[in-house]
């Protein structure tokens, strides 16, 4: 995965993706399979010299990589995608940034249940005991950047908002609350769980009931350090809950009719699951974030 955040940044990738005729190798190679230069060429209907120059400008980009290969009688170049997802966060002017209440690191939970097989990690290391439900206790949890539980809850205390948000004009009420987290249902690793139910509450109110999809790319996740084991769960799927005024929507579908008129008092936000979860927070999965609340 590529991932910028600006766009100044991401120029060299746009203008390599800025040609129809690029747009078609990248599309021939995404299918999986290494593909030479005469094929490619072959396939586009062009001389295999016409097809190098527009070859080199991905490669710059590092969009794919070309791999020189013996073959029979001399070598072929052969070609393949480096990445599969492109990723551009852009500040939108630092709108984004202003109106942020809190990322909250995943590791200050102020209340827990948790069974079954769980744990804690930190970018230098497992926390504790690995599969222990005692490390939940341990005075190092602040620093967790990953934590996964195979049945129960965790709760989290609401960073200070008002009907006004973080905003000092009173003017300007509070349309809606967002928050976003990096999930996965598997906790496990090896491909064991593929699938799993997770529920958000704002309190006792329930905002929904999703079901969480395991990712299929087997790759690291773009922050994951090294050390961790390359079979346990490597990112998660960034999910977003909106409490708006006509209701809760999670990536958009709307799953109660729960409103930011019914949370303005509210405390806490809780994560449930009985099937199994993964959080991933600062240095782990894709995203590099903890619950964030905006």
């Amino acid at each position: 995965m590529l991932r910028f955040t600006s766009l100044k940044d991401a120029y060299p990738i746009c203008a390599a993706i800025g040609s129809p005729l690029r747009l078609e190798i990248l599309e021939l190679l995404l299918l999986g399979v290494p593909l030479n230069i005469e094929t490619i060429a072959k396939r586009l209907h062009l001389t295999s010299g016409a097809l190098t120059r527009h070859i080199k400008i991905l490669e710059d980009a590092d969009l794919i990589q070309v791999k020189t290969m013996p073959l029979n009688r001399g070598h072929q170049k052969l070609c393949s995608m480096n990445f599969d997802k492109i990723i551009i966060e852009l500040p939108t002017g630092g709108a984004l940034e202003k109106s942020s209440i809190a990322d909250v690191p995943i590791g200050l939970f102020s209340d827990y249940n948790v069974k079954g097989r769980c744990g804690l990690a930190s970018k230098d290391g497992f926390i504790g005991s690995r599969d222990s439900v005692t490390a939940f206790l341990n005075s190092s949890r602040a620093t967790t950047n990953l934590l996964w539980l195979e049945k129960g809850y965790l709760t989290y205390l609401l960073p200070p908002f008002n009907e006004y948000g973080n905003s000092a004009d009173k003017n300007k009420a509070l349309d809606e609350l967002r928050i976003s987290l990096e999930i996965s249902p598997d906790f496990i690793g090896n491909d064991t769980i593929s699938r799993g139910s997770v529920s958000f509450f704002i309190d006792a109110l329930q905002l929904g009931t999703i079901w969480l999809t395991t990712p299929s790319d087997k790759r690291r996740g773009y922050l994951t350090p090294t050390w961790h084991d390359s079979t346990l769960p490597q990112y998660g799927i960034l999910k977003l809950v909106r409490i708006c005024h006509d209701g809760t929507y999670i990536d958009g579908e709307k799953t109660s009719s729960i409103t930011i008129n019914d949370i303005k008092k509210a405390k806490s936000f809780t994560i449930a699951t009985e099937t199994g979860l993964t959080l991933f927070g600062q240095n782990f999965g894709d995203y590099g974030q903890g619950i964030k609340f905006f």
